[in-house]
């Protein structure tokens, strides 16, 4: 069985259903085009039924903003840089009602990330290199 896809007058994707697992996209675009939000259902999935993701077009492709995802244990939300990199994530557990912030640094011109977490006020601080922009001598 093909998916199910619905476009615009603009030829815009705006529905596509995969029929094997329920997932449900469902796209709605700025007047002007250059922004749009995805909304991505799927009533079988308890631990992620809905997510919902705001996009900035980049040239022919769009990339990220903020997307917020819900769960019946947790509640997400990322947002995400103009380059489409995660700067921030925050976590919150229905159950326990506790909160997980993680902010993402990037220095210019590396892909070395240094973040720091905020879990209940407990802070902790971290980093990853990309091990193949060391050289050799």
């Amino acid at each position: 069985m093909a998916n199910d896809k619905k476009y615009d007058k603009e030829n815009r994707l705006i529905y596509d259903l995969e029929p094997f697992t329920g997932t449900l996209y469902e796209y709605l675009y700025s007047d002007d085009g250059n922004k749009r939000v995805l909304t991505i259902t799927n009533e079988n999935n308890p631990s992620n039924y809905k997510t919902v993701i705001s996009q900035i077009k980049s040239g022919e492709d769009f990339v990220d903003e903020v997307k917020e995802e819900e769960g019946e244990k947790y509640t997400t939300r990322t947002t995400y840089n103009d380059k489409g990199q995660e700067v921030k994530f925050e976590k919150i557990n229905k159950e326990k009602h506790t909160n997980l912030i993680k902010d993402t640094i990037r220095p210019e011109g590396t892909e070395t990330e240094i973040y720091v977490i905020n879990y209940e006020g407990k802070k902790t601080v971290g980093f990853k290199l990309n091990s193949f922009n060391f050289k050799k001598k």
